[in-house]
């Protein structure tokens, strides 16, 4: 089985003060420079975000796209679209994945080729370079992701077909906080299965600002009505990326 070709997104708004580093986590791949892109669609940014993305134009294999301001999801959308390969995998623009990344992944995709998703079992929660702290996720099983509340977009490999096929990112609702979730329901629910890949490794970025009481009853009644779609209760575990907990 030949290396794998990856097509890493990001979709970016106002990321500046992130972005370049976001960027360069990608071209530093320990990884067959010829075997990947990096696909970034500037969704209508108004601070320098596409001024720092423009930076890399011409660079093999780097491809930018602005857009007027629609939302993550469908920047997310148009990113897929432009992916060159099957393989295909979000990285938020404050986010970072280890160097190790696609070659861990890779290696991790011809070993268990019969699973249809893969993401890191490993990632370190990442405040800034004196705050970081080491996290683990456990084995795949889909009963405890449809009770983890949502779910990694930076660090999971989707085939791009799967994704299409099941209508990639909800749109009814712009900037969801959950279309990853979403998007993970949505390939569970038609059988596909995940694999939690020992030592690929991503920075989740965390902020100390707290997420506004607006933006947190958003979140939880588009998660109420996502799960009621399946029969289900809205739930958050312990193994929720930022620790949302709803009360009893």
């Amino acid at each position: 089985m030949n290396q794998t070709y990856f097509s890493v997104l990001t979709a970016c708004y106002n990321t500046g003060e992130y972005v370049r580093a976001c960027v360069e986590s990608v071209l530093k791949q320990n990884y067959p420079r010829d075997h990947f892109e990096l696909v970034c669609v500037d969704d209508g940014s108004t601070d320098d975000s596409i001024v720092i993305l423009k930076s890399w134009t011409g660079q093999k294999g780097f491809v930018t796209q602005r857009t007027e301001n629609r939302g993550l999801e469908a920047a997310c959308n148009l990113a897929i679209s432009l992916a060159k390969y099957d393989r295909v995998v979000r990285v938020d623009a404050d986010d970072l994945l280890d160097t190790d990344f696609l070659r861990i992944m890779d290696e991790a995709i011809r070993r268990q080729p019969e699973a249809d998703f893969y993401y890191c079992k490993n990632y370190v929660e990442y405040y800034n370079e004196s705050e970081q702290y080491p996290k683990m996720l456990p084995d795949f099983d889909a009963e405890e992701i449809f009770s983890r509340g949502d779910f990694f977009a930076t660090g999971t490999v989707y085939r791009k077909v799967d994704v299409l096929a099941v209508g990639g990112y909800p749109t009814s609702i712009k900037n969801c906080g959950l279309e990853n979730y979403y998007l993970t329901l949505r390939l569970l629910s038609e059988g596909k299965r995940g694999c939690a890949v020992d030592g690929a490794m991503f920075c989740y970025r965390r902020h100390h600002n707290n997420m506004s009481t607006i933006k947190r009853d958003a979140i939880i009644n588009f998660g109420k009505e996502l799960l009621g779609t399946y029969g289900r209760v809205y739930k958050t575990n312990q193994y929720h990326p930022y620790g949302l907990q709803l009360s009893s």
